[in-house]
């Protein structure tokens, strides 16, 4: 987690990776709550980065933050819709009892994996 905090707090584009913000987004363990609390403070430098927008989802979801991580998970697949995302937003929705929008997100997971 150090590693990972220490590479992506560079403050330049040159610094930032993408692969260890979603890497970031599914480590698990005690300090979740700080994890996304440090997550949050590289959107004003990434704001439109969907890696970070679904590594929030992603931790928000284990903390039961639903609203939170919904909001999230649906900033990421606007940015760019992935299957990652959308099963993750389908996961969230059957949590909470929507299934018909959970529905939804799975065929467009299924959708995304099939070869064009």
């Amino acid at each position: 987690q150090k590693l990972i905090e220490s590479a992506l707090d560079g403050g330049d584009e040159a610094a930032w990776q993408p692969e260890l913000v979603i890497l970031y987004g599914d480590l698990d363990g005690p300090g979740a709550t700080a994890r996304i609390a440090r997550a949050e403070q590289w959107l004003p430098e990434h704001p439109e980065d969907a890696g970070l927008l679904l590594a929030l989802g992603r931790m928000c979801f284990r903390q039961r933050l639903w609203g939170k991580a919904q909001s999230y998970l649906e900033a990421s697949l606007a940015e760019q819709p992935t299957r990652g995302a959308h099963l993750e937003l389908a996961r969230l929705l059957d949590r909470i009892g929507r299934e018909p929008e959970a529905a939804r997100h799975y065929r467009a997971a299924a959708d995304a994996a099939l070869p064009a």
